[in-house]
């Protein structure tokens, strides 16, 4: 899985920390922090793929992913560091409340069906 790690970063350092244009043709604020959600947790399991919750992979993917951040200088900020519950408002309002942050919410979206691929999400907030 490691290898999936690396690639995420690899991309993220890529697509974020180069900053991107903006649809006006503007340079989007740099970054120092980056908050990682690992989607799901405590009594939502979120999906189910060979025996393992989308809960628990998310969580081990989130932590890997902060150490490489880590290793890279950033600041991370997780949302979760256990298997619990939180509601999208305090998921949210955790994001929120970092400086010149970058957000990012893992999921697995584990299923039965062969999709695969990756769906990124941007706010223009």
């Amino acid at each position: 899985m490691l290898h999936w790690v690396r690639a995420f970063v690899a991309l993220l350092l890529v697509t974020f920390f180069t900053g991107c244009a903006g649809t006006d043709g503007t340079r989007m604020p740099m970054f120092n922090t980056v908050v990682v959600d690992p989607g799901h947790g405590g009594k939502d399991d979120g999906g189910r793929g060979n025996g393992i919750r989308e809960k628990n992979f998310t969580l081990d993917l989130s932590e890997r992913l902060a150490a490489q951040l880590r290793d890279r200088g950033f600041r991370v900020v997780l949302t979760r560091t256990d298997d619990r519950y939180l509601r999208l408002s305090e998921r949210v309002s955790i994001g929120e409340n970092q400086r010149s942050a970058l957000f990012i919410s893992i999921h697995a979206n584990m299923s039965r069906r062969r999709e695969r691929g990756f769906i990124t999400f941007k706010s223009t907030d």
